[in-house]
C-alpha cells in the first residue's frame, strides 16, 4: 500500500484516499482550536528555551521590556489538556506586590489587553531597572509597588550590565531561580527580641547601605547590642531582612 499523504505531481490525476483526506482535517481542526485561543499552533518543544506564551490581563497595554507577575494559568489542564501540554499560557498583571517576588517575566513585545505574547522567564533580556545602590548586582519586583524591577543584593535577576548611576537605568539581566545569599552587616544600635532596626551591609569589607533588619527567628531571649556583626538574609516569604546570626556579647 502506498503512502496516503504522498505528494501529487503536475499532470498526475488527483485522487485523496481517506486516510489523507481525515488527516487534513485533524490538522485544520487543531488549527482552529489554536486559533481560538490566540496561539499559533507551536508546541512548547519548539518554543526557544526560557520563553513562555503570556497573556495580558490588565485592563491596559503593558510594554515591551516591561517585567510581569506571573499571576494563573489561561489555559488549565480541566479546560484543555492537549493545548496546556502544548504551550502553556500564563495570565500576567504588573507586579507591583511582593507576591511576585522571583515569580515574574519580562515582555519580549508590547501586549494590548486580553492579547497573548512571548516573555523571558529564564535565560538573559533586556529591561529597565530602578537601581537604588550602585553595589547592587540582582533585581527583582519591588515589594512596596511599582511597575519596575528593583536592585537589590538579592532577587531572580542577575545584573550583568546596567547603566552607570542611581535612578531608572537599562540593564541586561540574566532570569533565573530567586537568590538571597547571607550578608555581613552591623546593628547600628541595639535591637530588642521580636522587634527591628537599621543594620548596615557590608560588601568587599566596606559599609555600604543601610536596611531595616528584623530578630525574630532563633533569637532566645538576648538582644543585638549596638555594633554587632551581624549575618543577615532577605526571607522572600516575609520580604523581610531577618537576622540569622550575631556575635556573641558578654
Amino acid at each position: 500500500m502506498g503512502d496516503p499523504l504522498k505528494k501529487v505531481l503536475p499532470g498526475q490525476e488527483l485522487a485523496i484516499p481517506a486516510e489523507a483526506y481525515n488527516a487534513f482535517v485533524d490538522a485544520a481542526m487543531a488549527c482552529r482550536g489554536n486559533r481560538s485561543l490566540g496561539l499559533s499552533g507551536s508546541t512548547s518543544s519548539g518554543q526557544q528555551a526560557g520563553r513562555i506564551k503570556v497573556k495580558n490581563n490588565t485592563a491596559g497595554v503593558l510594554q515591551r521590556f516591561a517585567p510581569v507577575g506571573l499571576h494563573s494559568l489561561a489555559i488549565t489542564p480541566s479546560g484543555s489538556l492537549e493545548n496546556f501540554q502544548n504551550t502553556p499560557v500564563i495570565n500576567v498583571l504588573a507586579p507591583g506586590s511582593s507576591m511576585y517576588l522571583g515569580k515574574f517575566a519580562v515582555l519580549q513585545e508590547p501586549l494590548a489587553a486580553n492579547y497573548l505574547g512571548d516573555a523571558v522567564v529564564s535565560g538573559v533580556t533586556v529591561s529597565q531597572i530602578t537601581m537604588n545602590h550602585a553595589s547592587h548586582d540582582r533585581a527583582d519586583v519591588d515589594p512596596a509597588g511599582g511597575a519596575s524591577l528593583v536592585s537589590a543584593y538579592y532577587g531572580a535577576a542577575e545584573i550583568l550590565y546596567v547603566e552607570s548611576g542611581t535612578g531608572s537605568k537599562w540593564a541586561v539581566l540574566r532570569l533565573g531561580s530567586f537568590v538571597a545569599p547571607l550578608l555581613k552587616a552591623k546593628a547600628g544600635a541595639q535591637i530588642a527580641v521580636g522587634g527591628s532596626g537599621s543594620v548596615t551591609i557590608y560588601r568587599n569589607g566596606s559599609a555600604t547601605e543601610s536596611v531595616t533588619a528584623y530578630l525574630n527567628w532563633m533569637d532566645g531571649n538576648q538582644a543585638v547590642a549596638a555594633n554587632s556583626e551581624l549575618l543577615i538574609q532577605y526571607f522572600r516569604d516575609e520580604a523581610k531582612w531577618i537576622i540569622v546570626g550575631a556575635e556573641c556579647t558578654s
